[in-house]
């Protein structure tokens, strides 16, 4: 292969890989700025739990699939529908919540709730790391993937530079 063809072909796999880097970085954004406020003017409240839903979902997964690509797997989401009392208001919220939360709490369980004061509609079930874990998982995907892509114009420098 000649030098420009490797340039081409890894230039265009480091931008896809930048691409996706970023793409996962506007998610974690929103997520970490919540977490943020959660964390800095969040007030812990009794709740109740009132019900709990697990969905399982086939997911598509190309790289399970042989080379058709068209293999997938069932993947279970769990669900948390609860209320909490603020301010004489009662509020009720449904999150998702990791299997952990999920099989250790049952309906009618008192649960603790954090909640936003200035805006209580906005809660989060304290001591379930569903949220917190998605955003580290965005972060550290994006990094890795920015890695890549770094790593991706330095081996075709290399490659190019010496054969």
């Amino acid at each position: 292969m000649t030098a420009g063809v490797i340039y081409l072909v890894v230039g265009l796999m480091a931008l896809l890989c930048a691409g996706a880097a970023v793409a996962m970085a506007r998610m974690a954004i929103p997520l970490w700025k919540a977490n943020v406020q959660f964390q800095r003017r969040g007030v812990v409240v009794k709740g109740q739990v009132e019900h709990k839903e697990s969905k399982r979902r086939y997911v598509h997964d190309r790289t399970s699939g042989g080379s058709t690509g068209g293999g997938g797997r069932y993947v279970t989401e769990y669900f948390v529908s609860y209320r909490y009392d603020y301010n004489g208001q009662t509020y009720k919220d449904i999150l998702p919540v990791t299997e952990g939360s999920y099989k250790a709490w049952s309906e009618g369980l008192p649960v603790d709730v954090t909640v936003l004061p200035n805006n209580p509609s906005r809660s989060r079930l304290t001591g379930d790391l569903y949220a917190p874990g998605l955003f580290i998982g965005l972060i550290i995907g994006s990094i890795t993937l920015a890695l890549a892509a770094i790593a991706l114009i330095v081996i075709a420098f290399v490659f190019v530079h010496n054969p």
